[in-house]
């Protein structure tokens, strides 16, 4: 398992984010983790966090420690 950089700042997770061989890998680790398809994976540009899509029908979205706040309203308001 690929383990997650120190990204306690938003430029360092935008740094991150910029780079797809820094973050494919744990994106992949992620999947396979829960079991999930991980086909063709490819990155949505637009928006603040990481938004992965794992072929056609899934979303991986990773939020950066300093938006936590957002993972927490954005998870209230899925459920």
């Amino acid at each position: 398992m690929h383990a997650f950089p120190d990204l306690a700042t938003y430029e360092s997770f935008h740094a991150w984010r910029a780079e797809p061989a820094h973050w494919l890998p744990t994106a992949l680790d992620i999947a396979r983790g829960h079991g999930l398809a991980h086909a063709d994976p490819f990155v949505v540009p637009a928006g603040t966090n990481l938004v992965v899509a794992l072929g056609s029908t899934l979303v991986l979205k990773i939020f950066p420690p300093v938006l936590r706040d957002q993972f927490v309203s954005e998870r209230a308001t899925l459920a």
